[in-house]
């Protein structure tokens, strides 16, 4: 509220004495804090401390400078939009702002990640019914984090191998599944990186022969299950 009028002390009229109408407008002035039919233009907006403050962001957009919390249902009617984050970027989020249940965009896997560790240990999860995404090769290959989720492809007319890379490489989240398909006549061998142990029936890491499919889950740091059409 803005100071309504300056007073001197030489109690002389006008500046120096408070009259009807000055005690009204100050009135006025207090009452017009908790009028809910005013409206009000400003630049930004301080909400209990300076560094937390409601301000224009751009053109129809307004931004909040710190964390926002609701009591009640919060009505997005244009839609809710998660922050976009590549996976280095996600996994660069500070401790205090990555809770439980935070769900993020994911650029490099293009998939919804929700936090289902904690705020001190993270645990990114991808978020359920994501339609299925091809990776295309052409020979041996290497599995990287944009493969998360995906369905591999190798079509190549000579013996190449999937290799699924070490955990200090490539940090896929634990319960990520890749699909490994040979589509080619060369067979596809799934293999281990340096430190990497492949669970497998048999154990058999061969796919069968083309069209044969094959899925691989990690169940802990160099850790995965692979099942599906294999040979020794």
């Amino acid at each position: 509220m803005s100071r309504f009028k300056t007073f001197d002390s030489t109690g002389l009229a006008t500046a120096g004495r408070l009259y009807a109408g000055d005690l009204n407008a100050i009135q006025d002035l207090y009452a017009d804090l908790m009028n809910l039919t005013q409206n009000h233009g400003v630049g930004s907006l301080a909400v209990g401390e300076s560094g937390l403050q409601l301000l224009r962001y751009g053109a129809g957009e307004a931004r909040l400078s710190g964390a926002m919390r609701s009591d009640g249902i919060l009505r997005a009617l244009g839609g809710l939009y998660a922050g976009a984050f590549t996976t280095a970027a996600r996994n660069g989020i500070a401790a205090g702002f990555r809770p439980y249940g935070l769900i993020i965009l994911n650029t490099d896997t293009n998939q919804f990640e929700w936090n289902s560790g904690s705020d001190a240990t993270p645990n990114w999860v991808p978020l359920g019914g994501a339609i299925s995404q091809f990776s295309s090769q052409s020979g041996s290959y290497t599995l990287v984090a944009a493969d998360a989720g995906k369905i591999v492809e190798v079509n190549s007319a000579s013996a190449n191998t999937v290799t699924v890379p070490a955990n200090a490489t490539v940090a896929f989240q634990v319960g990520v599944n890749v699909t490994i398909a040979q589509m080619g006549a060369g067979q596809t061998t799934i293999a281990a990186a340096g430190g990497v142990t492949l669970r497998s029936y048999g154990p058999n890491l061969k796919l069968a022969g083309q069209n044969a499919i094959a899925s691989i889950i990690k169940r802990s740091t160099d850790d995965w299950w692979v099942a599906g059409n294999l040979i020794p």
